[in-house]
Parts: C-alpha cells; sequence; structure tokens
C-alpha cells in the first residue's frame, strides 16, 4: 500500500536526519504530508517567529532527538495554526489550535498506517505542547 511506503519514508527522514540535515528534507517532507502545505502559506505575525509556520515545524523538529512519537509530535504540533489564525485587537491570535492541530494530526497519522498506540501518544503531546506544566507538581510525583 501506497500510504505504508510514505510512513516508512517519512520515519526514515524524521529519525535518520537529526539537526539542520533535515532542512533539506523539508520539501519532501510536504510530499508525503500535503496536510502541512498549509502552513508553507501561514506567516507569523509574531517577533518571536522568524519563520512561517511550516519551516518554523521543521526547525523544531530539527531540534528534537531521535525518538519516534517525539519526532512526530514535533511535526504536526502547530498543523492547526493557520486553520485558527485570527486578529483581534491588532494582535495575532491562534486560539484553538491545539484542538484543531490534534484532529488533523489523528487523520494523517491514520492515513499513513501508524499504529494506534503512537498515535495516541503524539496526539497527546500535541494537545499539550503549549501548556504550561507545574513541573513541581510532577517531580513530587
Amino acid at each position: 500500500m501506497v500510504y505504508m511506503v510514505d510512513r516508512e519514508e517519512l520515519t526514515n527522514i524524521l529519525l535518520n536526519n537529526n539537526g539542520d540535515v533535515i532542512l533539506p528534507y523539508a520539501d519532501k517532507i510536504l510530499e508525503l504530508v500535503p496536510e502541512l502545505i498549509v502552513c508553507s502559506r501561514c506567516e507569523h505575525e509574531h517577533r518571536a517567529h522568524r519563520y512561517n509556520v511550516y519551516m518554523h515545524i521543521i526547525h523544531v523538529d530539527a531540534g528534537v532527538d531521535s525518538d519516534l512519537t517525539l519526532k512526530l509530535a514535533a511535526l504536526f504540533h502547530d498543523i492547526g495554526k493557520p486553520y485558527a489564525k485570527k486578529k483581534v485587537n491588532e494582535k495575532v491570535r491562534y486560539w484553538g489550535r491545539g484542538d484543531i492541530s490534534v484532529v488533523i494530526t489523528n487523520l494523517v497519522l491514520n492515513r499513513l498506517g501508524y499504529d494506534e498506540s503512537r498515535i495516541n501518544d503524539v496526539c497527546s503531546l500535541v494537545k499539550i505542547h503549549d501548556e504550561k506544566l507545574n513541573l513541581q507538581l510532577m517531580v513530587s510525583l
């Protein structure tokens, strides 16, 4: 099946190309995951972001160690931004992007044939990626 080949190729790109080495694969990743194309056309309008949403995603992914679940979560963490982007009081907001990102991530990973356990783990990380964590509470657990 074509999608299994795409899954294997995406997995190989993500796991075998850490750091800046992944940057030359940005176009290939768009070919394998066309759902990300909309991110390549979405500009951030914030001083903390110097790249469009897609290149931000690729740079984040480049900084993640070779763990497939983490690499996939990094790849999809902001995929919902273009759909949530709104200007409110002259500021760009992305309210609801986490929920949108989870829906898209789930659809894409299912299409590519990743196993249910990995999909659930990736979607959980995408959902909480922007939340403030209480590290003191986590240390005491």
